[in-house]
């Protein structure tokens, strides 16, 4: 027989809630709302910050803290207790490796190109460009532009006012799309279910490192999806190192940001490449 079981949280796509207009109200306040009357309860939340959600229609409870999540910049634990967290950033930085040669039997590495960009045109309020900044030329190019047969280009749109802050936004826009975006599949030994080994618990949103040599692989990546196997006590991972530009208030706070990534991003070795250890401090996709 195969037997397929899924996670308690599907519960959440069964259960609606109807349309809502919050002003200024906090994460724990939002997430109390959503799950009033039902067997789920709130855990932990470390957003203090009061944000604006609105719904103008029922929407499944899942949906609803998936919202929640987006607007305040968090992230989702949802615990087998039927307890939902909300975090800045589930998981935490273990120290855990994995390796071909010590508990994992397959890996395998998923280049997505699909958002590659080697050349950036980057437009501001009323058509600014970065020219006047930028030795004449409207665009970037990457260092990897000579990689690819032929250019990957994209154009974007701001409402930054300022050439220089336009460009600043650029440089650290382009620092994180000229690079294939990378996911990792693994499959795992359960070694924590092992006396000797029971420091090595897996969670959603840890972040660890992979190691193979064939592959080349020493990479640090967070889990985005666990299936386990109850029969063969193994265990389905699923990484993800890829980067997104989180949402900002306003173009101050976004360009203040970009400009602090783009400071740390380049590499002392080589300044055509992108630092490592700057890429893992910046926020990550689930």
């Amino acid at each position: 027989y195969r037997v397929h079981l899924e996670h308690y949280m599907t519960e959440l796509l069964d259960l609606t809630v109807a349309a809502f207009d919050y002003e200024s109200k906090t994460p724990t306040y939002l997430l109390t709302q959503f799950l009033s009357g039902i067997d789920w309860s709130v855990g932990t939340v470390n957003l203090i910050s009061s944000i604006d959600l609105k719904s103008d229609k029922r929407i499944t409870i899942l949906k609803a803290l998936t919202l929640l999540a987006g607007e305040c910049k968090g992230e989702l634990d949802f615990l087998e207790n039927r307890v939902v967290d909300l975090k800045s950033q589930i998981g935490s930085n273990t120290q855990l490796h994995l390796r071909y040669d010590k508990n994992c039997d397959y890996i395998e590495k998923i280049s997505d190109t699909s958002q590659l960009c080697t050349r950036l045109y980057c437009y501001g309020r009323d058509s600014l460009t970065i020219e006047s900044v930028n030795e004449g030329i409207e665009y970037l190019d990457s260092a990897y532009i000579n990689n690819y047969k032929y250019r990957k280009e994209k154009t974007i749109y701001t409402n930054i006012e300022v050439a220089s802050d336009l460009k600043t936004y650029a440089e650290a826009y382009l620092a994180i799309y000229e690079l294939p975006f990378l996911t990792y599949k693994v499959n795992l030994a359960d070694l924590a279910k092992r006396e000797i080994w029971q420091h090595e618990i897996i969670n959603l949103g840890d972040t660890l490192r992979i190691y193979d040599d064939d592959l080349s692989l020493n990479v640090k990546v967070r889990v985005k999806k666990i299936t386990k196997d109850y029969v063969s006590e193994n265990i389905y991972l699923e990484f993800v190192n890829y980067l997104y530009l989180p949402k900002f208030d306003n173009i101050a706070e976004e360009v203040a940001y970009l400009s602090e990534v783009i400071s740390n991003i380049v590499s002392y070795d080589d300044p055509t490449k992108v630092s490592v250890d700057a890429i893992d401090d910046l926020p990550t996709i689930l």
